[in-house]
């Protein structure tokens, strides 16, 4: 007998859902979720145990999948990793009167819209863990990839003096507007500047969307060719400006666009001198 049905009679007749219950109220989902990273597939095994007042993680079986993904983050390993044993501890001390566990596995796989999938063993139940059980995503994500990854390599010359224009631009203009691909820019001191612009995408950093705001594909790769994709800030403002970098442009104009719904930054290329 499983561990699943030697416990079912505690989840009121809701199955998994029942035991998922219990991992909201522990903030499971959320530890792996910032285990995770705001973007990006993902797919691994965690296996963990309880001993002296708490649970510790013993492994973290993950492969890197062929077009990009699979593990954690490096950085996030590192740092997050407590939150998700913090985690599992106050999911053993509330499950512990009901259907309780000394070792368990959580299997969590991530597709790269961020829809995710959780998959627990427990006691008995953990012999039949492994990576092989867990489903692989179908798309990867485009920023994980090696052609963007290539992209970004190639860029290091002209990308640079983009980041530092970018960083070091002065931002002190009142209001701005853009007409036929012309930014202009309105100073306090009633001065103006002309620049002649490319606007890319805009970004919610609410929702962590990235939406192309061109016509037509900029360029043939893969990351430029799919309309909306989850990033986190720092990626949307790297992709930002890498593509104003392949553009031949100066600098990245980023402003926050007034709308209905969730905030949102517009993304914009800019060329110094064309006005």
């Amino acid at each position: 007998m499983s561990w699943m049905d030697r416990n079912k009679h505690f989840f009121n007749r809701g199955g998994l859902e029942g035991l998922f219950r219990y991992f909201r109220a522990a903030g499971l989902e959320k530890a792996l979720n910032a285990l995770c990273g705001d973007y990006g597939v993902r797919r691994f095994l965690i296996r963990f145990s309880f001993a002296h007042n708490q649970v510790k993680i013993q492994a973290l079986d993950t492969v890197a999948l062929q077009k990009g993904g699979g593990p954690p983050p490096p950085e996030l390993q590192k740092s997050k990793t407590v939150l998700v044993e913090q985690a599992l501890t106050r999911l053993y001390f509330n499950m512990k009167t009901g259907p309780s566990w000394t070792q368990g596995a959580i299997g969590y796989v991530r597709d790269c819209d961020n829809r995710f999938s959780i998959m627990p063993f427990f006691d008995e139940d953990v012999s039949f863990a492994s990576l092989s059980v867990l489903p692989v995503p179908e798309e990867s994500h485009p920023l994980e990839g090696p052609e963007y990854k290539n992209i970004r390599g190639s860029m290091e010359a002209k990308l640079a003096p983009v980041i530092q224009r970018t960083q070091t631009t002065r931002s002190e203009w009142s209001h701005w507007e853009i007409t036929d691909k012309k930014l202009t820019l309105f100073f306090q001191e009633g001065t103006m500047t002309h620049h002649k612009v490319e606007p890319l995408a805009t970004f919610s950093l609410s929702q962590k969307m990235w939406s192309w705001q061109v016509k037509e594909p900029l360029f043939n790769e893969e990351i430029f060719r799919w309309e909306r994709m989850v990033l986190s800030f720092d990626a949307a403002m790297e992709l930002g400006m890498v593509t104003a970098a392949r553009l031949g442009a100066q600098w990245l104009f980023v402003a926050s666009v007034e709308q209905e719904g969730p905030s949102v930054s517009l993304l914009v290329a800019v060329w110094d001198g064309y006005y």
